[in-house]
């Protein structure tokens, strides 16, 4: 699914025609707007709106919506869960494709991704390869890659990507929304907090060298 996290597609409609507004969150960039651009069709048995493409104000992505698909509904739908900063490549690739298969009603198979994310955390933070998942928990909550008590929340992610593999079970949307916020949690304390807090850090070195006088000052 194509996903526009910087807001730029690299391109622009050409005069695109206006339409009356409509609000929506845009399934590229996840921005929450009003479109006043894009296509509109009129039903040939009434004046109402049936099939429209919208074009985002933030990123220029197409979003359609169909009369038939009901109020709601659009393509790209919204990505399920939210967008976390900072992930080394391989971690945010996996917690993108657990997003994606949620998105898109494969609830099962996102579990199983986000199980797999709780090892490429671990070992990136320094676990040893080739180890059982209960030792990569281990790992992260001994060194204090979790807060306290996270412990239920981490054997979670684990325990239901398991019984999703092993026996013949299958997720649900709320299984899905539930493991992804806790795999968020995660991402976000092992990596988007502490590099927040060095941005912050360097922020107040800064200040504090502009503070200080020049070498030989009185």
């Amino acid at each position: 699914m194509a996903h526009i996290e910087d807001g730029d597609p690299g391109f622009r409609w050409v005069n695109p025609p206006d339409v009356p507004s409509r609000s929506y969150r845009c399934g590229y960039c996840g921005n929450q707007q009003s479109s006043s651009q894009g296509l509109m069709s009129r039903s040939q048995y009434s004046d109402d709106a049936a099939d429209q493409v919208r074009l985002c104000s933030h990123c220029g992505g197409p979003t359609a919506f169909r009369a038939t698909w009901g109020p709601d509904q659009q393509w790209p739908p919204v990505l399920a869960g939210k967008a976390v900063e900072h992930l080394p490549e391989d971690v945010a690739d996996l917690y993108e494709e657990a997003r994606t298969a949620s998105t898109i009603g494969a609830y099962t198979a996102a579990g199983l991704a986000l199980r797999k994310l709780l090892m490429h955390v671990a070992v990136n933070l320094g676990a040893k390869p080739g180890k059982g998942f209960i030792e990569y928990v281990d790992h992260l909550e001994a060194n204090n890659h979790v807060p306290t008590g996270s412990r239920g929340w981490l054997d979670a992610i684990r325990q239901h990507g398991n019984e999703a593999n092993h026996q013949i079970v299958r997720l649900d949307q709320g299984d899905a929304e539930l493991l992804l916020s806790f795999a968020e949690q995660l991402l976000r304390n092992a990596y988007e907090f502490p590099a927040r807090a060095a941005v912050l850090e360097a922020r107040a070195a800064e200040r504090a060298a502009a503070l200080k006088p020049p070498d030989g000052a009185a």
